[in-house]
């Protein structure tokens, strides 16, 4: 697979796939730092995000008592952040203790309209309080592709047709169709030294007489062992240009021309 230029001009789809395009960024913060601090994001981001919810992450802590007998699982449920959405929840903003995201849902205008409002948003989030590292970006393209079901009803729909990438079952025992399947692939992009999770999974689809199939491309980078210092901005959203170039090589590889003309 060969690196193209973050200015690369790639294919425009009238009716693009898009369901949720996602930035994300980790960041290392100084022990002495408060979440209460977080709390002053909801007013600067007041009229933009409207409708506010906290954010809790949790997990089991399992204690097992000296004669093994008796086993005590308490659940922590604990506070880490906020997540901010417009009225017409079509932008979503997540600020957390260790991790910024900013998403568009349904309404996709683009990359430069993606990433210039998630940096307006990212300036507000490293404004308060204090980010020593960025540890990890990502950026996270959601597609549903809804296909037809063959005019003549002893016709299937054949993956292979539609995706580059797909289930196969073997021919050894009969499958007439696959109901439901989830399938990811965790492929290495060492070129740019990032990972991709690639998820394709079949789900409802929005209306009878269609087959409706997930392509999830999730691309990071991780920089846990030589993260980024706070002050270097500009080599983090560069990465995450190349990373959305990649996106771009993963989408129209694993697609048909067949599904190509479902955009049109």
């Amino acid at each position: 697979m060969t690196a193209h230029s973050a200015t690369q001009e790639w294919r425009q789809y009238r009716k693009a796939p898009i369901v949720e395009a996602v930035i994300d960024i980790r960041v290392v913060r100084p022990k002495s730092f408060s979440i209460d601090s977080l709390s002053e994001i909801r007013s600067l981001v007041a009229d933009t995000f409207p409708v506010v919810e906290e954010m809790h992450s949790g997990k089991a802590v399992v204690q097992v008592a000296p004669d093994k007998a008796t086993v005590n699982i308490q659940q922590e449920n604990k506070f880490d952040g906020y997540r901010f959405s417009s009225r017409d929840n079509n932008w979503i903003f997540q600020s957390r203790i260790n991790a910024f995201a900013f998403s568009v849902v349904g309404f996709y205008e683009g990359w430069e309209s993606l990433r210039n409002t998630a940096h307006r948003f990212w300036t507000i989030y490293r404004s308060v309080g204090d980010v020593d590292a960025i540890s990890r970006v990502a950026v996270r393209y959601i597609n549903r592709i809804d296909i037809p079901e063959p005019e003549h009803k002893e016709q299937q729909i054949e993956q292979k047709d539609y995706l580059r990438t797909y289930v196969e079952v073997s021919n050894d025992y009969p499958c007439y169709d696959l109901g439901a399947f989830a399938m990811q692939l965790q492929i290495p992009q060492p070129d740019i030294d990032a990972m991709l999770l690639l998820n394709q999974v079949r789900v409802a689809p929005p209306k009878p007489n269609m087959a409706s199939i997930i392509l999830d491309i999730d691309l990071f980078k991780d920089k846990t062992t030589s993260p980024w210092d706070s002050s270097n901005d500009v080599a983090v959203w560069e990465c995450l240009d190349q990373l959305r170039v990649r996106k771009n090589e993963i989408f129209e590889g694993s697609i048909t021309d067949r599904t190509r003309e479902l955009f049109e």
